[in-house]
Formats: structure tokens, C-alpha cells, sequence
């Protein structure tokens, strides 16, 4: 009996099903009335798999994985610490991150592509109507610091200022009363800013005006503000027949420690006296007063710092200082 139903099973699984065997399906146009319930929409159904040959693929005999044996606990260790190891960063690899961190933390300080230069320079302040105003070169994050003074070199004090506060500021708080100084300190508020400050100094009837600019390869660090005439807190003794020395433009370089190109530096001896001639004139630059001869005219900085400006060149110079009287003598190198 066991045999005969493998063999009929054999026979129905070998033998194709014909489409002729199948059940008719009945016509719906034979029942207009659709009593057998069937869908006008019928499609014929998919045909069927039965009686195709089907490839069964037999699973291959792989061998078992090997078996590895257990790596002793030190090893482990010490794979897990050199795994570890080369994972980090190398000391070449970390000083490059703070070498480009450092270059990231600097672009992003400053404003500016490039830092400006720094400068401290000397200006000599001319009233006379029609002459342009002289420009301060302003940077943001950097603080210009004007210090006024006379000729002489004493303090030249400040009564008021009056510039755009929207756009720079003077450390100066509304409503506060400030302390009498002789120094102005200015910063832009805005990377490019530009306008003019005004300043009223005690004793002058005339403003000393300012343009302002910011953004500049140059950025004025301390700039010392020579202001002509008679300064009211001078404690230098006014002779009143005297006139006031005359402004020479060459005056603040030699002051600066820069003097231009042309000048032609001349061999002092006997004292600590800088010399040069330009022009046919002879300027020294030097921190005592000058006595004999006369200087036709000068300038000192608030550091005590004097630049004398002669008509002539003259082979010794009689100066004093700290009471007493010495002699400088100059020639040419």
C-alpha cells in the first residue's frame, strides 16, 4: 500500500495539468441577472506553478569554524594598550592642531586681514585758517592716545572734546566729570569708521581739529601733539619780547628719531647731542636747553626729549643741564 502512494504521488507531480481539465468557468452573459454572483470586472487568474520542474540546490558540506584558543589575560592587555596607543594623536599630530587652533584663534580676534602696523609719531599743530586738519589712523581693538602739550614741552590741558560717540568713543562717561588731563584717548567702535574729533584745550580760543580714520595698514599707537603759543600752565618762564619760535615740518622727524632722507648726520663729541644738517640748517636733537647760540626754533616732547633747529652750522654748541653749563663740539664725519 505504501508502495502504490508513492508511485501516485510520483505520477501527479511528473504529469503537467492541462488547461482542458481545469473547471469551466461559467459565461456571465449566460445569466443576465448575475445569479451566480460573478463579478462582471473577472480577469482570468494568474497561471499557476504546478507541474514545473524545480532545481533544488543541496547545501554544501563546509568545514567548522576553527577553534581558536584563549589568548592569555596579559596579552589581552597588552593588545588592548597598544590598540589604545595607536589611536591617539602623535606629538607632531597635536602641535600641528595647536599651531593651525592658535592661526584660527588669531584671524578671528582681529577684523582686519592683517594686523596694522603700530606707530608713535610727533605732530606740530598749525592754526592758520585754511590748513587741512591733521589725520589720526585708528584701528578697532587698539587704543590712539593724543597727548597734548606746548612747545616747550609741558602739559597742554584739555577742556572738552566733542566728537560722534555712535561711532568712536573717548572713554568719557555722560553726566561724569573728568579728571583734567592733557591726554585724549580714542577708539572706533566699528572695524571702518571715519568722522573728525574736536577738541577745546584751556586757554586757546581755537580748536584743534582731527580726521579720523579706521582700517588704515598704519595705526597711530601715541601721537604727541605740539600745540604753538603760549600754554597757560607752563611753568617755563615767558620772556613776553621774545617771539614765539616759528614752525619748521622737519621738526617732528628729528624728534621721532627718524630725520629724512636728505639729512646729512654730523660727528658730535662731549656730551650725549645728536647732530644733522639739511637745508644748510642744523638741528640737534638732545634733553638739555640749548644756550648759546641762538636756535631759531624747537620743539620738546613730553619725555623731556628737545629738538633745536639753527639757521647755520656752527662747530660747538653750549648747553645746560641739571644746573650745569657744558660744550658740545661738531664737525663733519
Amino acid at each position: 500500500m505504501k508502495f502504490i502512494n508513492l508511485f501516485l504521488i510520483n505520477i501527479f507531480i511528473a504529469q503537467p495539468v492541462f488547461a482542458q481539465n481545469l473547471p469551466q468557468i461559467p459565461n456571465s452573459n449566460q445569466y443576465p441577472n448575475n445569479t451566480l454572483g460573478i463579478s462582471k470586472n473577472y480577469s482570468a487568474p494568474p497561471p499557476s506553478g504546478i507541474g514545473q520542474t524545480v532545481n533544488i540546490v543541496q547545501p554544501m558540506n563546509l568545514p567548522a569554524p576553527p577553534v581558536l584558543p584563549a589568548m592569555p589575560i596579559n596579552k589581552k592587555v597588552s593588545k588592548a594598550f597598544n590598540d589604545f596607543e595607536q589611536s591617539q594623536l602623535t606629538h607632531k599630530q597635536i602641535k600641528r592642531l595647536k599651531n593651525q587652533n592658535l592661526k584660527n584663534s588669531e584671524a578671528s580676534m582681529s577684523p582686519y586681514i592683517s594686523m596694522p602696523k603700530p606707530v608713535t609719531r610727533t605732530l606740530i599743530i598749525d592754526l592758520s585758517p585754511g590748513v587741512n586738519a591733521p589725520i589720526l589712523r585708528l584701528s578697532s581693538g587698539s587704543l590712539t592716545s593724543i597727548v597734548f602739550s606746548g612747545l616747550n614741552g609741558d602739559s597742554w590741558y584739555i577742556d572738552s572734546v566733542k566728537l560722534n560717540r555712535g561711532m568712536f568713543s573717548d572713554g568719557a562717561s555722560n553726566g561724569n566729570e573728568q579728571p583734567q588731563t592733557n591726554v585724549l584717548t580714542l577708539e572706533p567702535l566699528r572695524p571702518i569708521a571715519q568722522g573728525n574729533v574736536s577738541v577745546m584745550l584751556k586757554g586757546l580760543s581755537t580748536p584743534v581739529i582731527f580726521s579720523l580714520v579706521s582700517g588704515q595698514k598704519e595705526v597711530d599707537f601715541r601721537v604727541d601733539v605740539k600745540i604753538p603759543g603760549r600754554n597757560p600752565d607752563s611753568t617755563t618762564k615767558i620772556n613776553y619780547e621774545e617771539r614765539i619760535p616759528s614752525i619748521d615740518d622737519n621738526v617732528p622727524y628729528f624728534l621721532d628719531g627718524v630725520p629724512p632722507k636728505q639729512a646729512k648726520r654730523l660727528r658730535v663729541t662731549g656730551g650725549d647731542v645728536e647732530a644733522w644738517e639739511l637745508n644748510n640748517n642744523m638741528y640737534i636733537r638732545t634733553n638739555a636747553d640749548v644756550q648759546y647760540p641762538a636756535y631759531h626754533s624747537s620743539a620738546r616732547s613730553t619725555s623731556g626729549l628737545a629738538v633745536y633747529r639753527f639757521e647755520q652750522v656752527y662747530h660747538s654748541i653750549t648747553l645746560l643741564q641739571s644746573g650745569k653749563a657744558y660744550t658740545v663740539m661738531i664737525e663733519n664725519y
